[in-house]
């Protein structure tokens, strides 16, 4: 009886297809963001809608980007952050900047160092992940050529 009286009331079919309007315009905006970020780092596409938001929402949080690196680098199994002073509660922290970048689940590592050039995660993570992609290889390049 509670139920049919309140889809009775007046104007909420009105109410209603409001909402669902602004529902499939914030849905559009959604997916053109998306898109956009899917230009600059074509690797975005092979990688769920759900991943690709959780990526996009922890851009300025690196260590929380890299939790999905396999997904975007499939021959990267994670990337280990250089660590800081401890922070205030005695823990080591991530300042962004790329150490060694592990490239099989049998344990082989890449170091950065060799190729002279100091990678920081900051900025658009669009942006530093593509960064991230060319320091590795330009890193793989110079120890293999070395």
């Amino acid at each position: 009886g509670n139920v049919v009286a309140k889809c009775a009331t007046e104007g909420l079919r009105p109410a209603l297809a409001s909402g669902s309007f602004g529902l499939e315009r914030c849905e559009k905006s959604l997916a053109d963001y998306m898109e956009a970020k899917r230009r600059v780092f074509p690797r975005f596409y092979f990688v769920s809608t759900e991943t690709l938001l959780e990526i996009l929402s922890h851009g300025s949080q690196p260590e929380l980007v890299l939790a999905h690196v396999q997904a975007i680098m499939r021959a990267v199994s994670s990337v280990q952050l250089r660590a800081t002073a401890e922070g205030a509660e005695g823990a080591e922290r991530a300042e962004g900047a790329v150490e060694v970048v592990s490239l099989s689940s049998e344990g082989e590592s890449l170091k950065f160092g060799a190729a002279e050039a100091t990678l920081r995660l900051e900025g658009r993570v669009e942006v530093y992940l593509g960064d991230l992609l060319e320091c590795t290889r330009a890193e793989l390049r110079a120890q293999l050529a070395a």
